[in-house]
């Protein structure tokens, strides 16, 4: 969502902001004939779209987009500290595993030091045959044609 400012300033105050450009100038940038500008600057004021993009290059939409980089500078450097202290316990933890040893049992601490134990081929050739046997194919039953409809009832068959 863009964060538009929800009270501008005046047309006079932006285009003094702004550096006074010339009507024509004006014009030109926002692709409109120098009568519109010219019934602007006489009314003062313009359209908020006009207003929102002559705004855009005003030292007070500068300094906003500033403050938001900076707040979300911010936001990262936290959270790049927040991930930081999260990866070092999750390091701390992993070396308090490592030290309580790998006995290849199988509530292991460390999924590395399940992987390191080897099952022999024997028992592996068992596991194998230990596989369930596949489903016997059925085959479907032919489909019926659907019953016909006469008056209120279905031919064939009480309903």
């Amino acid at each position: 969502m863009i964060d538009a400012p929800r009270h501008l300033p005046a047309l006079a105050v932006i285009l003094h902001d702004i550096g006074n450009p010339t009507p024509a100038a004006l014009a030109a940038h926002l692709g409109v004939t120098l009568r519109t500008v010219q019934r602007w600057h006489l009314a003062g004021k313009a359209p908020r779209a006009v207003m929102l993009a002559l705004f855009a290059s005003t030292q007070w939409a500068r300094s906003a987009a500033e403050v938001d980089a900076r707040n979300l500078s911010a936001i990262h450097m936290a959270l790049a500290r927040a991930y930081k202290t999260e990866l070092d316990a999750a390091h701390a933890q992993l070396g308090h595993l490592q030290t309580v040893g790998a006995y290849g049992s199988a509530n292991a601490p460390l999924l590395a030091a399940a992987a390191v134990v080897k099952v022999a081929p024997s028992v592996a050739d068992d596991r194998r045959d230990m596989r369930p046997a596949p489903l016997p194919t059925v085959p479907l039953p032919a489909r019926q044609a659907p019953r016909q409809r006469v008056g209120r009832h279905y031919a064939g068959g009480k309903g």
